[in-house]
């Protein structure tokens, strides 16, 4: 009888642990999980001036969107501007308004070019010609990510079931179980 509990001094077990510990390495290098959509946000710190925030967001071809997110609000609207930055040469793309009543988040995004535009700036300020000072709790400005995905079951990119490392890991897996004597009971049977 070959397998754990093998009285044979001729044992497998070596080979079995270190084809074991190979499959344990390769399951570390290549990491758990998958990509998702990511979201990339930091907070624009505000100053004293009319300008409440002012960020530049670097973009590239996995950019899908510019966001601007404003929390609580002074009940009354800020003015946000959107420019396109393409080799230091600014250009208006979007302006407008945005307001967050008491305890409620506004987000607001925008489409990017990144073939046109190397990085977005975003602009978020008061209305400097009233006598009253409108405010903001919070102000974030950033980018939401193309998550990459492939087929379902044949994986382009890594993603998908039959990748190249699931089927190494498997054949390992198949390996090691076939030297453990696992399929002895299934050899048996089919030998009658």
């Amino acid at each position: 009888m070959i397998g754990p509990f093998s009285t044979d001094t001729n044992s497998s077990r070596p080979i079995a642990l270190l084809l074991a510990g190979l499959i344990c390495a390769s399951m570390a290098v290549t990491g758990v999980g998958g990509a998702a959509a990511q979201t990339t946000a930091t907070p624009t710190p505000t100053s004293t001036s009319d300008t409440l925030a002012d960020k530049t967001v670097a973009v590239n071809n996995q950019t899908q969107q510019v966001y601007l997110e404003v929390t609580n609000t002074s009940a009354q609207s800020v003015d946000y501007t959107v420019y396109g930055v393409s080799d230091g040469i600014t250009t208006q793309v979007d302006s407008g308004m945005v307001s967050a009543a008491s305890g409620e988040t506004t987000e607001k995004t925008f489409a990017v070019d990144s073939s046109e535009y190397d990085s977005y700036r975003i602009v978020v300020e008061e209305d400097g010609t009233d006598s009253d000072s409108e405010s903001a709790e919070s102000i974030e400005i950033g980018e939401i990510v193309q998550q990459s995905s492939g087929g379902a079951i044949f994986g382009g990119g890594g993603d998908g079931i039959f990748t190249p490392m699931n089927i190494l890991i498997a054949a390992l897996l198949g390996a090691a179980a076939f030297l453990l004597g696992l399929f002895d009971p299934i050899k048996r049977r089919i030998a009658g």
